[in-house]
């Protein structure tokens, strides 16, 4: 008798069966657990063609339809024809209305929005809407949602009152990768201003991906506080997390809050202080990369912030500089030199 290679070889004839049926045990559970997608889809069979030139594929965002375009016109405007029932077949199963689209696009609209980060397969009964060889009777795809996940951008705080630096307003924008309910955004995010919580003012975006916030009326006192915005994705079905901690400097304070690189065409630094910039001033000299002239630079001031644009693209790691020469809306000039290394993106050549 023939022996297996390797540990195989040793292995006696009883510890060979039950080695045997734990693996074919582990096999078939590994098999029902990923039985989600049937290993027989025949949507890549060039022979398709004939009857469909084109269907929903890939990773698709969740209120999408899910759509097939027959390859011929099915009828004429001027006599639509009605829809044979139960032509699609979906897993996981989704309720909704099958609609023409137009002579020759079928367009499934599920009733609600597809849950997140889900793989479909839809069987289309091709022979129930014309007469096809019967090896083209079912037309089997998949498709994929998008995974949802949250992004927030570094939040701007500004006084509400240029003359007055008491009360503070938090800005920023709250991002999802795929459309998202606007009382589901409302109910992961949450803010606090020294443990208590904060009002959150929204606008939500038509295309329910962008999500701006407004935390109004922060009381700026004689000492340092924190601010917490926080999201937790459980209700969105999403299992991340994240917070972010705002400090509101204490009156007086007059100092750089954060600087933050804009890559791309329009390419700059912003640099956000504490109080709002008197607009008029000069600000060549005072605000630079260390290894790089002084004058290379034009500037924009915005209330707290200052947009820093180069003559030409940065690329690599620089250090900033912004000396303390700078001035508030009061006149008064920041007591300390703030510095930052600040790490800009390579961009590749066109092709």
């Amino acid at each position: 008798m023939a022996t297996l290679p390797g540990s195989w070889a040793s292995v006696k004839p009883f510890q060979f069966y039950l080695l045997a049926l734990v693996v074919v045990g582990f096999a078939a559970a590994y098999l029902s657990r990923t039985k989600k997608i049937d290993p027989a889809l025949n949507s890549k069979n060039p022979a398709f063609s004939t009857y469909i030139s084109g269907h929903s594929s890939g990773v698709v965002a969740r209120d999408a339809g899910i759509r097939i375009q027959l390859a011929t016109a099915y009828f004429d405007s001027l006599h639509p024809q009605e829809i044979p029932k139960d032509l699609f077949d979906i897993e996981p199963e989704v309720d909704g209305k099958l609609h023409w689209v137009d002579a020759s696009t079928l367009e499934f609209k599920p009733n609600q929005w597809l849950p997140t980060g889900t793989e479909f397969q839809v069987r289309f009964h091709l022979g129930k809407l014309m007469k096809v060889q019967e090896d083209f009777s079912d037309f089997v795809f998949s498709f994929q949602t998008i995974p949802q996940s949250f992004e927030m951008t570094e939040p701007l705080m500004e006084a509400i009152d240029p003359t007055s630096l008491i009360y503070q307003r938090i800005s920023g924008e709250f991002a999802s990768a795929d459309v998202e309910l606007p009382q589901t955004i409302e109910s992961i995010f949450s803010a606090t201003h020294e443990g208590k919580n904060i009002k959150v003012k929204w606008e939500h975006l038509p295309d329910n991906r962008s999500h701006r916030f407004t935390l109004d009326s922060l009381i700026r006192k004689e000492t340092e506080t924190t601010v917490r915005i926080a999201w937790n994705g459980e209700n969105a079905g999403v299992e991340k997390s994240g917070e972010k901690e705002i400090t509101i400097p204490a009156l007086g304070d007059f100092k750089v809050m954060a600087a933050l690189v804009a890559d791309g065409e329009d390419q700059h630094i912003s640099v956000r202080f504490s109080d709002p910039l008197l607009p008029d001033q000069n600000l060549e000299g005072l605000i630079y990369l260390n290894n790089m002239g002084q004058n290379e630079f034009r500037f924009t001031i915005d209330r707290n912030e200052v947009r820093v644009y180069p003559q030409s693209h940065i690329t690599g790691t620089h250090v900033l500089r912004v000396e303390t020469g700078i001035q508030n809306i009061m006149g008064f000039k920041m007591p300390k030199v703030f510095e930052a290394q600040l790490s800009f993106a390579d961009v590749l050549p066109g092709v």
